[in-house]
C-alpha cells in the first residue's frame, strides 16, 4: 500500500500532467469555436436513439441526421451522417456536430464531418458520447450553407439499456438551448480551515466552481483557468476576487484533500464540502446536476456533473454563468462589469 506522502506525490504528478494538457486544450478549443448561427428546430418527436431525425431548412430542403447503430451504444464505434434531401440547392459547406448533455453540460465535444458530396457528409469511429451511465444528449449540427450558418440541436439517449426517452418536442429543444434562470443563493459548507459561507465574501466577486478531486478533465480545466486568472492579479486585486470549489463527491473529498488539491492550482482557491444533503441543496440552487456512476471492481467511480461555473457579484447575487471550458480572458471581461471591479479601476488579464 502506498504511503500518504507517496500517494500525494503521485496525485500531484497526475494533476500536473492534466494541467499541461488543459493549457494546450485552451488553444485548441478556441480555434474550434465558431460564431453562432440561426437556430432551427428539428421536426417534432425527434429521437436519434430510435431513428434518423430531420429539420427543414429555409430553402425547403430537409437536413437529415443519423447516428448508427441504434440504439445508440456507449463508448463504441458509431457512424454519423448528415444528408440533404429535396430539390437541388446550395452544396454543403463545413459540417460539424457538437455533443453536449441536454441537462448536464459535459464540455466541448465537437466532431468535424467529411463531405462526401454536395448533399452528404459523414464521420465514423468512437464519437464523444463517453458517459458510462444513462444520459440524455443533444447532437447539434453546425452547418454552413450558401454563406449562412445554422445550428440544429437533435436529442438522443446514450444508454441502450434504458427505456427510450420520451419524445422530444420543439419546446424541449428550446428549453435546453435556453436554460432557465438560476436563483443562486447563500450557503455554508466546510473547508480545511473551518466553515465557509458565501456571505463571508460580500464585497468580492466569487467564482463558484463545482466538481471533485478525482475528476479526470473538467475540474482540472476549470481550476487551471481560475489559477491563471488569480496569478495574473496583483495582491490588492486578489483581495477582490475569491474562487470557491464545491465538491460533489463528499464521500471521498475531505476538507483536507480538497485543500491539497486546490492549492496545486492556486493557494487562494478554497475547497469546500459537506453532507450529501447539503451538497444537493447547494447544487440545486445553482442548477448543477451531479450523478454518481456505479463503482468498478476496485471501488473506483466517476461523478458526472455540470461543467458550467458561476460568478457571484459583490452583492452576493448570481451574476453570470460561465461555460466550459472557461477562458480566463472572457471571465475577466465579465468580472470587469461587476462591482467592485471595473475596467477603469482594475487591470485584469
Amino acid at each position: 500500500m502506498l504511503s500518504p506522502s507517496r500517494r500525494l506525490l503521485l496525485d500531484a504528478a497526475l494533476i500536473l500532467s492534466l494541467v499541461l494538457i488543459v493549457v494546450a486544450g485552451y488553444r485548441y478549443a478556441n480555434s474550434q469555436r465558431t460564431e453562432a448561427g440561426n437556430t432551427l428546430i428539428p421536426e417534432a418527436n425527434c429521437n436519434l436513439h430510435r431513428s434518423a431525425c430531420a429539420a427543414v431548412l429555409p430553402d425547403g430542403r430537409k437536413l437529415i441526421l443519423s447516428i448508427t447503430p441504434r440504439p445508440i451504444p456507449v463508448v463504441q464505434p458509431m457512424q454519423l451522417e448528415v444528408r440533404l434531401d429535396g430539390k437541388a440547392g446550395a452544396p454543403l459547406g463545413k459540417v460539424e456536430v457538437d455533443f453536449a448533455g441536454k441537462s448536464m453540460n459535459m464540455g466541448f465535444n465537437r466532431v468535424t464531418l467529411t463531405t462526401v458530396d454536395g448533399s452528404h457528409a459523414k464521420a465514423e469511429g468512437n464519437l464523444p458520447v463517453c458517459v458510462t451511465g444513462r444520459m440524455d444528449w443533444l447532437a447539434t449540427v453546425l452547418l454552413e450553407l450558401d454563406g449562412k450558418r445554422f445550428n440544429i440541436p437533435f436529442p438522443f439517449s446514450s444508454d441502450p439499456e434504458a427505456p427510450v426517452p420520451a419524445q422530444a418536442t420543439a419546446d424541449d429543444t428550446l428549453a435546453a438551448a435556453q436554460p432557465p434562470t438560476l436563483q443562486g443563493g447563500d450557503f455554508t459548507l466546510l473547508s480545511a480551515a473551518g466553515p465557509v459561507s458565501l456571505q463571508d465574501y460580500r464585497g468580492r466577486v466569487v467564482w463558484l466552481i463545482f466538481g471533485y478531486t478525482y475528476c479526470p478533465d473538467i475540474c482540472p480545466t476549470s481550476l487551471a483557468a481560475a489559477g491563471q486568472l488569480l496569478a495574473a492579479l496583483s495582491p490588492e486585486e486578489q483581495q477582490k476576487v475569491q474562487v470557491i470549489f464545491v465538491s460533489v463527491d463528499p464521500e471521498r473529498d475531505t476538507p483536507q484533500r480538497l485543500q491539497e488539491y486546490t492549492r496545486f492550482f492556486h493557494p487562494a482557491i478554497i475547497g469546500v464540502t459537506g453532507g450529501p444533503e447539503q451538497i444537493a441543496a447547494v447544487a440545486k440552487h445553482y442548477g448543477v446536476i451531479h450523478t454518481r456512476q456505479p463503482a468498478d471492481a476496485h471501488g473506483n467511480y466517476a461523478v458526472d456533473h455540470t461543467a458550467s461555473s458561476f460568478l457571484i457579484g459583490a452583492d452576493g447575487l448570481l451574476a453570470a454563468k460561465v461555460g466550459h471550458p472557461p477562458m480566463p480572458a472572457e471571465v475577466a471581461a465579465k468580472i470587469r462589469t461587476l462591482p467592485p471591479l471595473s475596467s477603469q479601476e482594475r487591470k485584469l488579464p
